[in-house]
């Protein structure tokens, strides 16, 4: 009676559960079969419609082997103007960042001799050039009359020779010959006098030679005092920092300014020593800005040092491009993307 009764509560447990089992079970069933035949006459009740899938054939597309480093970049063209003598700057033609051409001013120093002085030798030497004109046309005078008189001079000793046969003959009195004699002694003596003229008007020439010379001389220095004093631009690019201002004093050998050509540029990149000796000379390469992954500019590694610097452990590589998307300057840093081969 005891043990019946011990086991008869766990008997009625197990039941219940049983049962709350089979319930909650029917209750799904229930619930699926009446989602099932509603949702076939409700759309509502049925799940997302379906959507058509295009069907693409995937293609192979090799994967391009690169590596990305930060280079500088090294204008090809650049000039630091220094003027050729001292001076005080006087006048700056030009600003930080314009662009200038071949041959243009770009600053005045003051000289010691001024336009004005420039201007005169130039009229001394067009006076001088005058005399030593004039004396050449004197001389080329005399010459053509030494040539007369001597023309003269072989027509009296003819006159003299033919008289003097004549009066040998008695076919002339002497007194004829005597006057044939006396032309021809005035002859000969004009002869001598236009050679003596010459000979002077030689030595002028060559004086008045020499004054030419000594004025332009004189004129080509004063001009290249003028021009030393005047800084002008060996190469067009453009116009970098003007370190000095009117009324500085300089001395030969300052530096006045810079200009700079960024039309052709290079980029130095250093390579780590694990990756060098991948570099070839030829491979591509691409430049960007940092943070962008535009490519502003294209071009080719054209050197590969064939050492390494001790201190960082890299190889120098450089490449040259040119006409890139938008205006670089000297000494930007780029990040560079080397397409390896």
């Amino acid at each position: 009676m005891t043990a019946s009764s011990e086991s008869s509560p766990a008997l009625s447990s197990k039941k219940w559960l049983g049962l709350v089992g089979l319930a909650l079970l029917m209750a799904g069933l229930g619930f699926i079969l009446w989602r099932i035949f509603a949702g076939r006459g409700n759309p509502e009740m049925m799940g997302p419609p379906a959507f058509p899938v295009k069907a693409e054939r995937l293609q192979r597309s090799p994967l391009e082997d690169s590596s990305e480093f930060i280079g500088t970049l090294d204008s090809q063209a650049g000039v630091s103007l220094q003027p050729e003598a001292d001076g005080r700057v006087v006048q700056v033609f030009v600003s930080s960042g314009d662009t200038v051409s071949a041959g243009d001013p770009i600053m005045q120093l003051s000289s010691q001799r001024s336009q004005a002085d420039y201007s005169g030798a130039i009229a001394n030497v067009s006076s001088a050039r005058s005399a030593r004109d004039a004396a050449r046309s004197q001389l080329r005078a005399a010459e053509e009359r030494q040539a007369q008189l001597q023309a003269d001079l072989q027509l009296q000793q003819s006159d003299y020779e033919r008289t003097a046969t004549l009066v040998a003959k008695g076919a002339l009195p002497k007194e004829q010959l005597d006057q044939v004699i006396r032309d021809r002694t005035v002859a000969s003596a004009a002869l001598q006098s236009a050679a003596q003229e010459i000979q002077a008007l030689g030595s002028s020439v060559e004086g008045a030679d020499a004054t030419l010379a000594q004025a332009g001389a004189s004129a080509d220095a004063t001009q290249q005092d003028l021009l030393d004093k005047t800084v002008t631009a060996p190469i067009a690019g453009i116009v970098g920092d003007i370190p000095v201002k009117l009324g500085d004093y300089v001395q030969a050998g300052d530096s006045l300014a810079t200009i700079t050509q960024n039309q052709d540029l290079e980029i130095n990149l250093s390579v780590p020593i694990d990756q060098a000796n991948r570099l070839r000379t030829g491979m591509p390469v691409e430049l960007m800005l940092f943070g962008s992954d535009e490519t502003i500019a294209s071009g080719n590694i054209r050197f590969v040092s064939p050492t390494t610097d001790a201190a960082t452990q890299t190889v120098l590589a450089k490449a040259r491009f040119s006409t890139p998307k938008q205006p670089l300057q000297d000494d930007q840093r780029l990040e560079v993307r080397v397409i390896w081969d």
